[in-house]
């Protein structure tokens, strides 16, 4: 039998409560949004301006059908029940469109409604790639943990009886950097306002980034040589990439529902930092 490992336990943990937190408290989940950033004085972009569809270049990337070894799992959570009777023993199939419909045997979720979804992809020097991908609402939740050969496993469910199958099959998500995935969303060409941390005064700076290297502020940072990723898809409020540079100092590109620059953080070695909005 197929064990959860703790890192696939405490990401469930937290987007869980994530998603209670913002079903039973809106105005505590704005609340929170403003604390980090994504509802800052730039978020607000023009009316006639489209929402970007950020899951796009994402679900091209799973979409199919797992069908190998599938089972029912547990995952003991104290107050919670899951799927039972027939749900649960007779686990089918889970199966993935490009439009984000999720389903297996009578179980199904749509990943663009009300769903956060957290993807991080590591890949330190000589060692293999990992990704973990992972979507929860209060009641339901899909992962997906593939290797680069293929094997690994995608996970569909009610809280706490989950549904799993087997990844037979390389994954187009798994072959380049989470950057790559998305880079026609958040490259950029454009002049922002710049200052340091705690700083009163700001200055404009150019910002760009194309085929993978970030300019800013004197700053030149090469996103095609980064050991770790993260990339949240946040239900109708934009997107966060987030990357540890190769010096370990953080970087945080923060977008608003319409695809238009919100936030940028930009760490230093020597403890700085600078924040760069859209002006």
């Amino acid at each position: 039998m197929n064990t959860f490992p703790p890192r696939f336990l405490l990401m469930v943990a937290i987007l869980f409560l994530s998603a209670c937190t913002e079903e039973r408290d809106a105005s505590a989940a704005e609340e929170e949004a403003t604390v980090l950033g994504q509802a800052d004085r730039h978020a607000s972009a023009k009316p006639s301006l489209p929402k970007v569809d950020y899951w796009a270049p994402l679900l091209a990337g799973i979409a199919g059908t797992y069908d190998s070894q599938c089972a029912a799992e547990s995952i003991n959570m104290t107050g919670m029940t899951g799927m039972t009777g027939s749900e649960a023993s007779s686990p089918g199939p889970i199966a993935v469109t490009a439009d984000g419909d999720v389903s297996s045997a009578g179980v199904s979720l749509n990943l663009r409604r009300q769903m956060n979804l957290s993807l991080e992809r590591k890949h330190e020097a000589g060692g293999p790639v990992e990704l973990h991908l992972l979507a929860a609402s209060e009641t339901m939740m899909f992962s997906l943990e593939p290797k680069v050969d293929g094997g690994g496993w995608v996970r569909l469910g009610m809280m706490p009886q989950i549904r799993q199958c087997k990844i037979t099959r390389p994954l187009p998500l798994n072959r380049q950097s989470l950057y790559a995935t998305f880079a026609k969303l958040i490259d950029a060409n454009m002049h922002v306002e710049c200052g340091s941390a705690g700083a009163l005064t700001r200055v404009v700076s150019r910002y760009q980034l194309a085929d993978g290297i970030l300019k800013v502020a004197g700053r030149v940072v090469d996103l095609n040589k980064l050991s770790r990723e993260t990339a949240t898809i946040y239900a109708g409020n934009g997107f966060m990439y987030s990357a540890n540079m190769p010096d370990e100092q953080p970087l945080i590109i923060m977008l608003d529902p319409q695809g238009q620059l919100s936030q940028l953080h930009l760490w230093s070695k020597d403890g700085g930092s600078i924040m760069c909005s859209r002006r």
